[in-house]
């Protein structure tokens, strides 16, 4: 399987420029099927104008698409130090990637630092300012399972191995097969925001985005961190 991406790295992306995108992504796939010797089977384009995506931030608690999972978990354990905000995309099982971003307002800021010791209130202060809270979650099916890495402190960035799970640097994630290909699920965080939550906050909710995002695509072979790993938090 050959995946092709066009991304446009400037604001307002106008539907025209998505439309535009669209056609250079086949066109390069179709170029580089032909250089290797592949057959191509490209979906044709739509023949309407491509569907509005979000990019505005929204209630977590209604939120739907690829962040369905989140405001079904925060109905199941509360708010506490979670985010409120959420960004989700339309929710299409074809798609080789699938994400949810996830924000803390400034009033959930607010009411997690009342909480807080002293140290622990220097990092909503830094929230407010120049260094907000977020989560992403991410999955990767097929040969974009074999792409996925993150930043590793001090060191080269780290490549993540299909078939394994774990947590390292602010980055969890988890393994399944789904239609008999490799997946990769990740959740990544801002490190301040790490700590504010903790291992164990993290580890229900990685676990629960895991849950949800398997059970609906049909996938095998789930593989979690180990769980005794965590620290009591």
């Amino acid at each position: 399987m050959l995946n092709v991406t066009a991304r446009a790295d400037y604001d307002d992306v106008s539907a025209a420029d998505r439309e535009r995108l669209a056609r250079i992504a086949c066109t390069a796939a179709e170029a580089a099927a032909d250089r290797i010797g592949c057959k191509t089977r490209l979906a044709a384009l739509p023949g309407r104008q491509l569907a509005s995506v979000p990019v505005a931030l929204r209630p977590a608690k209604t939120a739907g698409g690829s962040c369905s999972w989140f405001a079904a978990h925060l109905t199941q354990q509360g708010q506490d130090r979670l985010p409120d905000r959420a960004l989700a995309i339309p929710l299409r099982n074809a798609n080789p990637l699938e994400g949810c971003l996830l924000a803390v307002g400034p009033d959930q800021v607010g009411r997690i630092a009342d909480e807080l010791n002293d140290d622990q209130r220097d990092y909503a202060r830094g929230a407010l300012t120049h260094s907000p809270w977020w989560l992403r979650t991410a999955s990767y099916f097929g040969p974009e399972a074999h792409t996925v890495g993150y930043e590793a402190l001090g060191a080269q960035d780290a490549i993540i191995k299909a078939g394994t799970a774990g947590h390292a640097d602010g980055a969890w994630w988890a393994s399944s097969v789904c239609d008999g290909k490799p997946a990769l699920h990740t959740l990544s965080s801002s490190y301040t925001y790490d700590d504010i939550l903790g291992s164990r906050r993290l580890n229900t909710l990685f676990r629960a985005y895991v849950d949800d995002i398997t059970k609906r695509r049909g996938c095998t072979d789930v593989t979690y961190p180990d769980a005794k790993d965590f620290r009591n938090l």
